[in-house]
């Protein structure tokens, strides 16, 4: 190629990524117990009043694979901090990588500043609870797509009122 020769810059694919971070931080719970008894327990432990939203209705890439997922929610109107419980598991498949995770606690608060370690140890101290841990690792790639459907879900919900 000489000096002289244009240089055809068109020819050159390029590729766009753009990556989603949800707005969350995650504690995973590991329990026996139904939603709406984890979610009277965790009412009755953390001073919340956790309500049952309408299904979110996840479809990932094939309408085959729809699922139907139960979420429940709660806001503190004083912290602006809005809570969500959603279980693990959707039909027979887990959502996440850790199938023994039962349920997924999401908190969604508008500060880097908010204790996580204090509500999970009160959560481990709830009796019908295993145990519960910050689970960040279920942010990884293949549920990007998961959370940003949860996000849209959750802002056209009506979910961000007061008390739940």
């Amino acid at each position: 190629m000489g000096s002289n020769e244009p240089i055809d810059r068109m020819s050159k694919k390029r590729r766009l990524e753009i990556s989603y971070t949800p707005d969350f931080r995650a504690v995973g719970i590991f329990t026996a117990q139904k939603g709406y008894r984890l979610c009277w327990l965790l009412n009755r432990h953390l001073g919340v009043s956790f309500r049952r939203m309408p299904e979110f209705v996840h479809n990932p890439d094939k309408p085959s694979r729809q699922r139907k997922i139960t979420v429940y929610s709660y806001t503190n109107p004083g912290q602006l901090i809005r809570y969500y419980l959603i279980p693990n598991k959707s039909g027979n498949a887990p959502l996440f990588e850790s199938p023994n995770m039962d349920y997924l606690f999401l908190i969604n608060a508008p500060s880097d500043q908010f204790e996580i370690l204090p509500l999970i140890k009160t959560i481990r101290n709830i009796p019908q609870v295993s145990t519960a841990m910050e689970a960040g690792e279920v942010f990884d790639k293949a549920s990007e797509g998961f959370f940003y459907d949860l996000e849209l879900y959750l802002s056209g919900s009506g979910c961000n009122d007061k008390g739940g």
